[in-house]
């Protein structure tokens, strides 16, 4: 096999032989030459330049603007959900005029259930989402295909 024995057992095998490593990295560099036939180097992005960038989430190009480079191929990037670090591969540069990437405005208060009375004298409060609830039967699940699903009678209440 490949392996130098060592044992004190006579063995009729003859040790390995030794390798050139002229040959070896001739041989390296001949396949690294085959292997990047094909391969470009990507161009620099200038800052305030206009791209559009990989939306892992949703499979789409979104607009965005370089802020900066960060690496030798990594980028920061203003979109309008804020600021990424995106691979170079993942940006295409956009000859599109600049786009408007203000952040969406964020509702921070939350919402709080209506309060009504029941009658104008009487001090019982209801919640209006409980009524709506009880009034509205929960709407009927649909597959893909546009199957209506039905729960079996031993899972509906």
């Amino acid at each position: 096999m490949g392996r130098k024995l060592r044992t004190l057992l006579p063995t009729v095998i003859k040790p390995m032989e030794k390798v050139n490593k002229h040959l070896v990295a001739e041989h390296l560099k001949k396949q690294a030459q085959y292997y990047n036939v094909h391969t470009r180097q990507q161009t620099t992005l200038q800052p305030d330049a206009t791209v559009r960038y990989r939306d892992h989430r949703s499979r789409t190009w979104e607009p965005a603007r370089v802020l900066d480079q960060v690496g030798p191929r990594s980028y920061n990037i203003q979109t309008k959900s804020g600021v990424l670090r995106r691979n170079r591969q993942d940006i295409l540069q956009s000859r599109e005029p600049p786009h408007d990437l203000t952040p969406d405005p964020v509702e921070t208060t939350p919402r709080q259930p209506q309060l009504r009375t029941s009658e104008p004298g009487d001090g019982d409060l209801l919640l209006s989402t409980r009524d709506e609830v009880a009034a509205n039967p929960p709407p009927q699940y649909t597959t893909r295909s546009g199957r209506p699903v039905v729960k079996p009678l031993r899972y509906r209440q």
